[in-house]
């Protein structure tokens, strides 16, 4: 078939699609838009704020402030104590719960009194104590002391445990393989 014998004639009937009816213009063309910014500066959080800036309007504080008080909370929360310190702490928290049994369950006001000064003050070296933990936790921090070698802190483990008799000398525990006791025995 040729072109001349395809014509408009010949093709199928389309349905074509209706005009589309604009309103008049209700904003000049040179006037920007309600919805548009200035150019540049479009966030795509809308109107939304970062949470602490919030906080500052509602306190009345500083922004960066509540950001460092919340920086402290964290590292406080994550603070990894050594054993002795956290013997330490225990006591003290014991010592603390302990006063405040003794307060709840005594009547006399002239002895409570005396027993909330107690607790005050056994909950002011618990602070102290806390405090004085964090501050030495942040110097390792800032000397880069606070982190260790996992390889050294396995290997001063595994000697410990030579040392209390738990490893055999190949670095499996006993009962398990690696040259045991119990096959040591099996070959004697």
């Amino acid at each position: 078939m040729s072109t001349e014998q395809w014509t408009k004639t010949e093709l199928p009937a389309v349905a074509e699609r209706p005009k589309l009816k604009l309103a008049p213009r209700s904003v000049p063309i040179g006037a920007p838009s309600p919805t548009e910014t200035a150019p540049g500066s479009k966030n795509v959080f809308g109107e939304a704020r970062p949470r602490e800036k919030i906080i500052a309007e509602r306190v009345g504080v500083d922004e960066d402030k509540i950001i460092k008080d919340q920086a402290k909370e964290i590292f406080t929360l994550n603070l990894r104590l050594t054993r002795p310190q956290q013997e330490q702490k225990d006591e003290h928290v014991t010592e603390v719960a302990t006063a405040k049994e003794c307060l709840e369950k005594n009547e006399d006001p002239a002895v409570q009194a005396h027993l909330q000064a107690e607790l005050e003050q056994k909950q002011g070296k618990l602070a102290e104590l806390l405090n004085s933990f964090e501050e030495l936790a942040l110097k390792q921090a800032q000397d880069g002391g606070i982190r260790r070698d996992r390889a050294a802190e396995q290997q001063q483990q595994q000697q410990a445990m030579l040392h209390a008799g738990q490893v055999d000398n190949f670095g499996a525990q006993f009962g398990g393989r690696g040259g045991g006791p119990q096959q040591q025995q099996a070959f004697a």
